[in-house]
């Protein structure tokens, strides 16, 4: 432990002093430093979330447009299904009449003209 009341003589307090100072600068310099490192860690994370941001947009757009795409063709699917389906069932109703008139005939509860 230092004594409060030692003497130094004015070399040693000179010595002590400029020792002092450095440390003082040193501390000052490595603070700027760290100041450069924060601000340029900063700038990078705000281009960071610039890009995340941009690339969700972009991946919304694209998800969008799929869905359209896919509830397009849906939809047109769903058009060929159903003019499949009225030409099908059609044909069953012409084909139940022409069994029913065929019936008919052969029983003879068809049209008489004679």
């Amino acid at each position: 432990m230092s004594n409060p009341h030692q003497q130094f003589s004015p070399a040693q307090t000179h010595g002590q002093s400029q020792a002092g100072a450095m440390g003082v600068s040193h501390v000052t310099l490595h603070s700027g430093d760290s100041a450069q490192v924060v601000r340029e860690s900063s700038e990078q994370a705000d281009q960071s979330q610039g890009f995340l941001q941009q690339t969700a947009g972009q991946v919304k757009d694209m998800a969008h447009g799929a869905g359209t795409v896919v509830m397009n063709a849906a939809q047109g699917a769903g058009e060929t299904v159903k003019n499949v389906a009225q030409g099908t069932g059609q044909t069953v109703m012409n084909l139940a009449h022409s069994a029913t008139e065929t019936v008919k005939n052969s029983l003879g509860a068809g049209d008489k003209s004679n």
